[in-house]
């Protein structure tokens, strides 16, 4: 299995970055191969192309959130097309890593909860909450339902249904990670 880790250096410090990428190097996850991606590397005007192209030769979709990540307009793009791909969802929340400095550090909300799913047979339909009005859903995709393997339950809801959320220093993802990736295995129906 390979996993696409994406992330954003303006949301993750240097050391958040460099803990996130020894954790999944480590032995736990021998079993996967994984490619850490940094969105600040790709230009903007190709960003959600690039992304696109990545989640397509990937098994599983981790995105690696700081505090502002639920923000992103590439974020939204790629968690969406991940979706409809039936891509294993994760959110691996870095906000609470330590920056070395006793700097005060805000948790950002899991990004899976600005995307809601609604069932309209024979469809999905996935809106986007707006991150600047925060009270507008947008419609951002229309998936048809039979093409769609996640275990739901209900008509509607939030996509943090079927993404789970492991935060990186509480849930110590260093050690326990490969069980979060089941549990994303398992809940995306696979």
């Amino acid at each position: 299995m390979v996993i696409l880790f994406p992330y954003d250096t303006d949301d993750l410090d240097t050391l958040a970055r460099e803990k996130v990428r020894a954790g999944i190097s480590t032995p736990i996850l021998k079993n996967y191969q994984y490619i850490p991606l940094n969105v600040r590397d790709i230009p903007s005007r190709n960003r959600n192309k690039v992304l696109r192209e990545y989640i397509d030769k990937t098994d599983f979709f981790a995105l690696v959130s700081g505090t502002y990540t639920f923000m992103r307009p590439w974020c939204h793009n790629s968690m969406v097309y991940a979706f409809s791909k039936n891509r294993p969802l994760l959110d691996v929340d870095t906000a609470l890593i330590s920056d070395g400095w006793d700097n005060e550090l805000t948790e950002g909300p899991n990004p899976f909860s600005r995307i809601r799913w609604v069932i309209k047979d024979p469809f999905i339909e996935l809106y986007v909450l707006d991150s600047v009005l925060e009270v507008v859903w947008r419609k951002k995709a229309q998936i048809p339902r039979r093409t769609v393997r996640y275990r739901f339950t209900g008509e509607r809801g939030l996509l943090d249904d079927v993404a789970p959320r492991v935060e990186w220093t509480r849930d110590r993802a260093d050690l326990f990670l490969p069980q979060w990736l089941k549990r994303s295995i398992w809940l995306a129906g696979l």
